[in-house]
């Protein structure tokens, strides 16, 4: 069998099958690279998207006949846009924790008045997944699914990033108490981070011996956010729910 192996690799190597690897991955993350650029530069033709990605307005071309193929990418009167095929991913991703998360939820928004919002850990980012807002608050927090930014700032990415061993060197020095905090009390706080006037507090949501997968707690207007320590036994209580929903149920929590 390695004999068959090895000379199998080398006929593909001889006969050009290499090149055609490197071209297919080549082409898809061109492709990736496109949905990034409508994702962050917003829609735009043909022209300027292969302007704004450096490649051909044929390469261009062909790589948005494709998306909108699968419906990654649509028509629109000034050319192209995200298109709503993704909302599919969007919707399976996670849905397992979310549906987990969904009671726990419900409690802490009930029990404080405030937005209560789950996130997950997306490398170094902390993406927001599922959120419940009071209906009867005048002025509310919006922590939408979708929102994204570093787990370094924020109570739900600092939930997250103070139950994972990293090297020292591998944060910021001035976060090194904070997260050893954090990590000591089960809970995180975020005062002014992601918005002036906004306070969260967050619990992290982590299997038996695995790093916290998602973290779950209250973002609030500062001016009136409850009493922090009545706030974090709650999301305590609450990630703890989510863990054994998802421990009990066997759920998958990747989407």
């Amino acid at each position: 069998m390695t004999v068959y192996r090895t000379v199998l690799l080398d006929y593909r190597t001889s006969n050009g099958y290499g090149d055609l690897v490197a071209e297919g991955s080549k082409t898809v993350d061109q492709a990736l690279r496109l949905l990034e650029e409508l994702r962050v530069g917003g829609p735009g033709n043909v022209a300027d998207l292969a302007r704004r990605m450096g490649v051909s307005r044929s390469a261009a071309g062909r790589l948005l006949t494709s998306l909108e193929r699968y419906r990654f990418a649509r028509r629109t009167d000034t050319g192209f846009d995200l298109g709503y095929g993704l909302l599919q991913f969007s919707e399976e991703l996670g849905s397992g924790l979310r549906e987990a998360a969904t009671r726990p939820l419900r409690r802490l928004a009930e029990e404080f008045g405030e937005t209560a919002a789950l996130a997950v850990r997306d490398g170094i980012h902390a993406v927001a997944i599922a959120q419940i807002v009071p209906a009867d608050r005048v002025v509310s927090i919006q922590y939408r699914p979708g929102t994204r930014h570093l787990l370094s700032v924020g109570a739900h990415g600092l939930a997250m990033l103070a139950d994972v061993s990293l090297p020292i060197e591998a944060v910021d020095e001035a976060l090194v108490p904070r997260l050893a905090e954090a990590a000591r009390i089960g809970y995180a706080v975020s005062r002014d981070e992601l918005e002036p006037g906004v306070t969260g507090v967050a619990a992290p949501i982590a299997l038996q011996n695995s790093p916290p997968l998602a973290a779950i707690g209250i973002v609030a207007p500062t001016s009136r956010f409850p009493e922090i320590s009545s706030v974090a036994s709650a999301v305590i209580d609450a990630a703890n729910q989510v863990n054994q929903a998802i421990v009990g149920a066997h759920v998958p929590v990747s989407g």
